[in-house]
């Protein structure tokens, strides 16, 4: 099980839409049909 935590935001690969976790919740992400890439703060 793949958790994704608030605060967290998650990249698309392919088109760059970028996603930040509301709240808790199961993953992955999907965007076009493909898994988000979590995008680690600099």
């Amino acid at each position: 099980m793949n958790t994704l935590k608030a605060g967290e935001k998650y990249q698309c690969s392919n088109c760059g839409h970028i996603v930040v976790i509301s709240k808790n919740c199961e993953g992955p992400r999907i965007c076009c049909g493909r898994k988000m890439k979590k995008v680690e703060p600099k």
